[in-house]
């Protein structure tokens, strides 16, 4: 299908059914979680050791997800017509700069949601991906490193831009990005996630390779949420309870002594990620500048983008659902 002109109905029909894809699959994967919730507490009266399962939790956190919502959102999808413009070359420098770039957009957004977080609870919530990145489970590096990332890519990038992208590169790519972050359902994930779909909505926009944006996303997982903890249960809690009051003693040399390889090896991935992310800033300021926005066939003029995405029915609901999702999150997590 080719369109030429800007039609307002078949872009509002077009967003909406995006919006009702993404209400469902939020509605669905929260339904299914609910019920396996209450039929894994039903069981745990007979079988205890279900009670603080890692398996469990994560049948819990990505099967009502990955095998329920996802699947069900992308058939309802597929009445919108797919439209992918010619593609271009990316070199590998420009992959390094736009991985680059993310380092420091995925702190900031960290940040921000940290710091609203403790704002509207007083310092009483925990993020809940914490209870992840503490269990570094071959599970658990398998789906926030490779599962995840191909999933997550597969649906918000190319499905999301790949069939709406015709009515405006940047109105898609700020769709994306928001479905992204909003999908996360809570605030300590919300603005990183946000942040990092803008890049990697630009990213697949310019090359429409969808291996590229998964690179990128597992790299920064990996980066930002496996590797520190590795190294970090490395060393023995208590031992860093016991060198925060260092006095010198030969206990505590002795403690320092045997902690030193992996203090070591923590300082050195500490002054890299710091460099670069200083480097990443860099490219920010003089690279993003730069990042090119094509007309597409049927591009939305100007000042009509908001009416035509948020004023979509399913839209609002989705944005709506997120946002209640959201509060109950930081609320249950206090």
């Amino acid at each position: 299908m080719k369109e030429s002109e800007w039609k307002p109905l078949t872009a509002r029909q077009s967003y909406n059914r995006m919006g009702l894809a993404l209400f469902v699959m939020g509605v669905l994967s929260f339904g299914v979680q609910l019920l396996l919730s209450l039929l894994f507490h039903s069981l745990a009266a007979a079988y205890p050791q279900i009670a603080g399962s890692s398996w469990v939790r994560y049948i819990l956190s990505f099967v009502p997800l990955y095998l329920v919502g996802m699947p069900c959102a992308y058939w309802l999808m597929k009445p919108v017509v797919i439209s992918k413009p010619d593609s271009e070359p990316m070199l590998p420098g420009d992959f390094v700069i736009s991985l680059l770039m993310c380092l420091p957009l995925m702190y900031l957004g960290s940040i921000i949601g940290n710091l609203l977080s403790a704002l509207f609870t007083g310092g009483q919530s925990v993020n809940p991906l914490n209870e992840f990145t503490y269990d570094l489970s071959p599970m658990t590096v398998l789906v926030m490193v490779f599962i995840g990332p191909v999933l997550e890519e597969f649906f918000f990038r190319r499905q999301i831009i790949d069939r709406c992208g015709r009515f405006g590169e940047k109105q898609v790519i700020l769709f994306s990005a928001l479905a992204f972050g909003l999908f996360h359902m809570n605030l300590y994930q919300f603005f990183y996630a946000f942040f990092l779909g803008l890049v990697l909505g630009y990213v697949y926009t310019r090359s429409r390779r969808l291996r590229y944006t998964i690179a990128i996303h597992m790299i920064i997982n990996l980066l930002g949420g496996i590797l520190p903890q590795l190294l970090l249960t490395s060393i023995d809690e208590q031992t860093l309870l016991q060198l925060e009051h260092f006095t010198g003693s030969p206990a505590q040399m002795a403690l320092l002594m045997r902690s030193l390889p992996a203090l070591i090896a923590y300082g050195i991935f500490a002054i890299v990620m710091l460099v670069l992310t200083i480097i990443g800033i860099v490219y920010l300021f003089t690279k993003a500048p730069k990042f090119r926005l094509n007309p597409a066939p049927a591009q939305i003029p100007d000042g009509q983008a908001r009416r035509t995405i948020c004023g979509a029915p399913w839209v609002i609901l989705f944005i709506l659902f997120c946002v209640v999702m959201t509060v109950v999150s930081l609320v249950t997590s206090m």
